[in-house]
């Protein structure tokens, strides 16, 4: 499994890196509108859709209010709203997580709600790359920085959890997970932010903040994994699905990313600009 893990990231990586760094951005969200429509379509089957036929609605029915509130909006008031939203969404979230540990019937959700939270945990990640991506100057560069940084983290916390992981985290939700791999991936993305401020030509203030931002993004980011790892949990799955050989669903590779992007692209417009 590891082996055929490190193979799929030799190969998808660089294209990945590519698409990103090369693609004008209305493509760009044409490629996004794709991803989110396979992970739309296997958040459908955590939630209980066994029809191909409703998921396929469902994923349809995202991408599609996504794409047109994007050309509907004559301001990015909209986006910014919605990327507060998520903040609280979010950090209902943390609540809920840390109420799981304690009580289990707080894991029971209907398949509606079910349904709802994909709404809430996958659109915003959407509006968020595409408006970062489309800054001028730097906007793929900085769209990049913040996948890696969800790589770092995950990297780091996998690497200092297997050598230093004793605290579990959250061990009703995701047993894997430990406080020190948890540090161990904030102290990854902590060299990587240095390096960025270096790259960006950020300078005293920003330098720090930079830094700053990048860490409590990481740190956010675990919770979008806790949240998917606990509803495939409930649905009795290892994986989201099996898109990508060795490492599952499209959504077990952008949990994460649904949590740090709306923050990042908040912190970004308040403190880097």
């Amino acid at each position: 499994m590891l082996k055929q893990r490190i193979l799929s990231i030799l190969v998808l990586a660089p294209i990945f890196i590519l698409l990103i760094l090369i693609t004008p951005n209305e493509w760009f969200k044409l490629l996004l509108s794709i991803v989110l429509m396979f992970a739309a379509y296997e958040w459908s089957r955590l939630a209980g859709i066994q029809r191909v036929s409703l998921s396929l609605l469902y994923a349809l029915s995202l991408v599609s209010v996504a794409c047109l509130a994007d050309y509907y909006s004559v301001d990015l008031y909209l986006f910014k709203w919605i990327y507060w939203l998520s903040v609280v969404w979010w950090m209902g979230v943390l609540i809920w997580i840390a109420l799981a540990q304690y009580h289990s019937r707080v894991h029971n959700f209907s398949n509606r709600t079910k349904m709802f939270m994909g709404l809430m945990t996958l659109l915003p990640v959407w509006y968020a790359l595409s408006e970062l991506h489309a800054i001028k100057g730097m906007g793929p560069q900085l769209a990049l920085y913040l996948v890696m940084l969800v790589w770092f983290a995950d990297i780091g916390a996998y690497v200092f959890g297997r050598w230093l992981g004793r605290v579990k985290l959250a061990p009703t939700l995701s047993p894997g997970k430990t406080v020190e791999g948890v540090m161990g991936g904030l102290f990854t993305v902590a060299l990587l932010a240095t390096a960025g401020t270096f790259y960006f030509g950020l300078q005293n203030d920003k330098f720090w903040m930079f830094i700053l931002v990048s860490v409590v993004v990481a740190a956010v980011s675990v919770v979008g994994d806790l949240f998917e790892s606990s509803l495939k949990r409930q649905a009795g799955v290892k994986d989201s699905g099996n898109l990508l050989p060795g490492h599952g669903g499209v959504l077990d590779r952008i949990d994460s990313l649904t949590a740090a992007a709306p923050l990042f692209v908040l912190g970004f417009s308040h403190f880097l600009k």
